[in-house]
C-alpha cells in the first residue's frame, strides 16, 4: 500500500496533470478494463457520446444499454468495496478521501464515467489507480502487475474485460 507521503505526491502530480504522464509513472503498469470485450470502434463510441451529452435517446435499446454497461460498472466497484478501502481524489483539496459509504461510491463511481468528470479512484490495500472514461473502459495503474488477480474474480462477476 502506498504511504501517506507517497500519496500526497501523487495526488500533487495528478493536480498539476502529470496523472496520464508515462514518464511519471514508468514504475507503474498499465492495464484496462471495460464492459466490452474489445476495442470500440469509432461509431460505437460516438453512440455513447451522443447518448451521454442529452441522456435520451429515440431508441430505448440504446438507453437501456447504457445503463446495463454502467450497472456493470457499479457493481464492480461495490464489490471490492466490501472487501477494500477506496479513496477519491479530490481536486478542490488536491488530495484522497476514503470513499465512507456505499451511496458517495457510487456517485463517484458514476462521475468517473461521465465526460465531465473522470474521476479517480484508489484502491489502497492493492495500490491500484481506477480513471474512468466515457466508453465504459477504465484505465488502472498498479505498482505489482499480479495484484490483478485479487480483483479478477470481481471483474468477472460483473462481466468485465481486461483489455490490452
Amino acid at each position: 500500500m502506498v504511504g501517506n507521503e507517497e500519496l500526497k505526491i501523487i495526488a500533487d502530480s495528478i493536480h498539476k496533470g502529470k496523472f496520464l504522464d508515462r514518464d511519471y509513472y514508468k514504475n507503474y503498469h498499465q492495464m484496462f478494463f471495460s464492459v466490452f470485450d474489445h476495442w470500440l470502434k469509432e461509431n460505437e463510441i460516438e453512440e455513447i457520446i451522443i447518448y451521454q451529452e442529452v441522456k435520451s435517446s429515440k431508441d430505448q435499446k440504446i438507453s437501456e444499454m447504457y445503463y446495463a454497461q454502467e450497472e456493470k460498472i457499479l457493481n464492480f466497484f461495490k464489490e471490492i468495496f466490501r472487501d477494500f478501502s477506496l479513496y477519491l481524489y479530490k481536486p478542490d483539496t488536491k488530495d484522497f478521501l476514503k470513499i465512507a459509504e456505499k451511496e458517495a461510491l457510487i456517485k463517484n463511481c458514476l462521475d468517473a464515467l461521465r465526460k465531465d468528470k473522470f474521476s479517480i479512484i484508489y484502491l489502497a490495500e492493492l495500490d491500484i489507480f481506477f480513471r474512468g472514461n466515457y466508453d465504459f473502459t477504465f484505465l488502472m495503474y498498479m505498482k505489482d502487475k499480479n495484484k490483478i488477480e485479487k480483483i479478477k474474480k470481481s471483474l468477472d462477476n460483473n462481466q468485465l474485460h481486461i483489455l490490452s
